[in-house]
């Protein structure tokens, strides 16, 4: 599951709004932004590859499965 697919999952948990307290978790560990975390989320920004690797250690997934690289980007 990636990213994208997972930030969906939660917003859905949040009935359809930006899920705040998962994201603030993710930017948490990520060291970044919830604004940040809302990007990627969204698919608008990919992280840096230390950012990936802190975020794929707090979801417990692969970053490469969290963030497919996409046209050269990360």
């Amino acid at each position: 599951m990636t990213f994208e697919e997972i930030y969906e999952k939660e917003k859905e948990k949040a009935g359809g709004s930006r899920p705040i307290e998962w994201m603030q978790g993710v930017a948490v560990a990520a060291i970044v932004s919830t604004e940040t975390v809302y990007h990627w989320g969204l698919g608008w920004r990919t992280p840096s590859k230390s950012a990936a690797c802190l975020v794929a250690k707090h979801l417990d997934i692969p970053a490469e499965q969290l963030f497919p690289k996409r046209g050269g980007e990360q």
